[in-house]
């Protein structure tokens, strides 16, 4: 049976937690935080055995109600008769909304334990690397950014666009042997308007990303749209750069690119055979991933939430106390920043001057 005290003291644990892992100064106060959640058991786990098996007895029903609606309309010509039993069988839309508030405490919970994880993880990679947590004002960054055209994002039918750095950090990562001061950084932007029943659509879009400083030629790698994406986005990524000129010599690369520079030699310059491959690769990585040099500076940004907060693991999550500590106590970039950081050393290997 479900141990329903159990998942509240779990919840009520996990909540506290989600609140004072941001706050942890250093490792040592992270890991007693670790030792804290062991306290509730070598497992943090809910119990939802009960409410799951109820859900699927309902979906099941559900199934059983269309299946049986369905044979009495084709052994009667089409119609139902109008007897308690039809009725019955036509309420199996509320089977399966009832299979799926059943459901929901299980996944609201398998939320937060990640939303827990990744609090943790997000912590210890600012401790491990030494980044800090700068106080800007949001929408003052963004336009400060606008030089980056990756930054020139969102759309309003009324109003101002809304965009913003949601937040930046500053560290240093090791390019071609050199400490380089680098900046990560959150960037929200938003697409606004106004539909045919007056009312607003609006679709908030997240891109995530690293500054560095980089001298290399001037140029501008815009993603190709791949699989489902918004038609905002589609448009975004049609539009030129202004003042910049397309450059076409490599097909495949442009499966994964469009590259724009002030004139179209300029990316033969940078796009050399080690770097066209690498890029390539980072895009099958990454999700729509772009790239800009100029004015000394480089810019490489995504899509993908866990650039920087990893995507909680059930092997090493806080369900996992133990794990979590010894991955709190190891130094390691997460997966795909490290892949984002290499793109940086084969370019400062290949194109900086």
């Amino acid at each position: 049976m479900t141990d329903v005290r159990s998942n509240k003291t779990l919840r009520t644990l996990l909540r506290q937690l989600l609140d004072e892992v941001p706050t942890a100064k250093n490792e040592a106060e992270l890991l007693a935080l670790v030792r804290k959640a062991r306290t509730y058991g070598p497992r943090l786990e809910f119990d939802h055995s009960m409410s799951n098996t109820i859900a699927v007895m309902l979906a099941l029903a559900g199934g059983v109600q269309i299946g049986a609606m369905v044979f009495l309309l084709v052994s009667r010509g089409g119609e139902l008769p109008h007897d308690p039993l039809s009725l019955a069988l036509m309420a199996w839309p509320a089977s399966f909304v009832a299979a799926l508030l059943m459901a929901l405490p299980g996944y609201l919970d398998a939320n937060l334990l990640d939303r827990v994880t990744g609090a943790f993880l997000h912590v210890d990679l600012t401790h491990d690397f030494k980044l800090t947590r700068l106080e800007i004002d949001g929408a003052a960054e963004a336009a400060a950014l606008a030089r980056f055209h990756d930054f020139n994002r969102g759309s309003s039918t009324f109003g101002s666009v809304v965009r913003e750095i949601e937040w930046m950090y500053a560290g240093s990562i090791a390019v071609a042997g050199r400490p380089t001061p680098c900046k990560l950084y959150k960037f929200h932007y938003v697409h606004r308007a106004r539909n045919s029943k007056g009312q607003t659509d609006t679709d908030h879009r997240y891109r995530y990303g690293m500054v560095v400083p980089f001298h290399g030629p001037d140029i501008t790698l815009i993603p190709v749209p791949a699989g489902s994406v918004t038609e905002q986005i589609r448009e975004w990524c049609r539009r030129a750069p202004p003042g910049l000129v397309r450059h076409s010599e490599f097909p495949e690369f442009e499966r994964h690119y469009s590259a724009y520079a002030p004139d179209a030699a300029a990316p033969t310059r940078i796009l050399d055979p080690l770097v066209r491959a690498d890029l390539e690769e980072l895009a099958t990585v990454l999700s729509m991933p772009s790239l800009q040099i100029g004015g000394g500076e480089l810019v490489i940004a995504c899509e993908d939430e866990d650039l920087l907060t990893p995507k909680a693991k059930a092997s090493i999550g806080i369900q996992n106390p133990a794990a979590l500590e010894a991955q709190i106590q190891s130094i390691a970039w997460p997966e795909k920043l490290g892949r984002l950081i290499r793109t940086i050393e084969t370019l400062s290997r290949h194109a900086g001057r």
